[in-house]
């Protein structure tokens, strides 16, 4: 199942560059939906940096799905603020943090 946009959208984050504050970086989750193969994908996307591509994680079902995204999510966050030299921030957390787990096996 081939993503072209995220759907409906049940949770976002904002980030942006420290040096720049006013580059809005939105972190997307789309509502997890039953895929063709008869189990569950969940949309993320981050925008306002990198290729904004929208992804598909697949899980067993829909928790699952949400579950890995997230980590998804944080691999991607992490891997896009070593590509920005550590510029990326979330509000007053700990640099480099963005409240996502990371899989260091994605």
């Amino acid at each position: 199942m081939e993503l072209v946009t995220i759907g409906e959208v049940i949770a976002t984050r904002q980030l942006c560059l420290v040096d720049d504050p006013s580059r809005e970086i939105l972190v997307k989750i789309g509502k997890p939906q039953l895929s063709e193969h008869n189990d569950y994908i969940c949309p993320i996307q981050v925008t306002g940096i990198g290729e904004e591509r929208v992804y598909g994680i697949y899980g067993v079902d829909s928790v699952q799905a949400l579950e890995l995204g997230m980590r998804a999510l944080g691999s991607e966050l992490q891997r896009l603020n070593t590509q920005h030299q550590g510029r990326i921030g979330w509000g007053d957390a700990p640099k480099g943090w963005f409240g996502f787990p990371i899989d260091t096996k994605l």
